[in-house]
């Protein structure tokens, strides 16, 4: 925790908690999704695995099945599931969470979904808002390499246009003023391709049929012990040589 990081909790709470959010409700859902950042935790609605992903194919196992069907039409809407339970919960709060929660057990059976695992703290609609379990779904190294790859990427490719456009001079001033970032690179893409392992093995841990929701839930918290893991790493040695 720098001292950048506590400044922006500190701003983040103190706008949320006194109402000095100076953004209309009516808005601040759509910007958070526009922004692609929850406003009330700073977290990213839609996580670094997805960002390759079909619209549709934007979910999570905590995901809706309101969301996943509505989320078919991305095309259209060009909303994915996660950013429609968002809006959903910004709008509506505590009663959008809990017809979503209450519509998912009604139609989960009717649509031969297989278990979810066992709920967390985290899970419980309104409350979950306030807890931190451990592990915690997402952790906030895992935010933080988000942000952090988001500005390496965005270096880097900024870096090769300039070279694509046959500006050799401003490339190497660009490069020099981000050396740090272009350096972090590979750290960046490989700490991102082992999330994305992790991710695929929860995936198919939530599709499993023949296990219990409890065995779900304790294989899903091992892979999320390893992802947060991966993810501190990366993001502390990043942070090590850009500052950021």
């Amino acid at each position: 925790m720098n001292g950048k990081r506590f400044g922006d909790v500190v701003k983040r709470l103190t706008m949320d908690t006194f109402a000095m959010n100076p953004v209309p409700q009516l808005f601040k859902p759509m910007l958070d999704v526009y922004a692609n950042q929850d406003g009330y935790t700073g977290r990213p609605i839609e996580k670094m695995n997805m960002e390759r992903l079909a619209k549709s194919e934007r979910h999570t196992n905590q995901t809706s099945e309101i969301g996943k069907f509505l989320g078919l039409a991305g095309d259209v809407t060009n909303l994915s599931p996660v950013q429609i339970d968002h809006l959903v919960k910004g709008y509506f709060g505590w009663l959008g969470t809990s017809v979503l929660s209450a519509t998912d057990m009604l139609t989960r059976p009717l649509l031969d979904r297989p278990d979810r695992p066992s709920a967390t703290i985290k899970d419980i609609p309104v409350v979950g808002n306030f807890a931190e379990t451990t592990p915690g779904h997402s952790s906030r190294y895992m935010t933080q390499l988000y942000k952090q790859a988001k500005e390496i990427e965005e270096a880097y490719a900024t870096y090769h246009q300039m070279i694509k456009e046959g500006d050799a001079v401003g490339a190497r001033e660009y490069a020099v003023q981000n050396k740090e970032k272009l350096a972090m690179k590979e750290v960046a893409s490989s700490a991102k391709k082992t999330v994305a392992k992790l991710n695929e093995q929860s995936k198919i841990i939530e599709r499993n049929r023949s296990m219990t929701p409890e065995a779900k839930r304790g294989a899903l918290d091992n892979l999320d012990v390893m992802k947060n893991r991966v993810a501190k790493q990366a993001s502390s040695r990043i942070f090590e040589v850009t500052g950021r």
